[in-house]
């Protein structure tokens, strides 16, 4: 792992690694999403600020200066 985080609450982990992957964890033991989002290693991860809810976006920057801002929905399914 090159960078990770914790939301807020500690309802989800996020983990980047060298080879530019996210994963994303709900709970101690249910893996959400894996998915190739960056050329070369992440070396920065963050969820936005919760608040009195759950976090709403993921934030992953790359060493190649990449910097990407996603939607939580989009890996967890909801509001679909």
């Amino acid at each position: 792992a090159t960078a990770a985080a914790f939301s807020w609450k500690s309802q989800y982990l996020a983990i980047g690694t060298e080879d530019g992957k996210i994963h994303l964890f709900e709970g101690p033991q249910k893996r959400l999403a894996l998915q190739q989002k960056h050329e070369g290693s992440i070396n920065g991860l963050a969820f936005s600020g919760g608040g009195v809810t759950e976090s709403e976006y993921i934030i992953t920057g790359s060493e190649t200066g990449k910097v990407l801002v996603e939607p939580i929905s989009e890996r967890t399914g909801e509001g679909e």
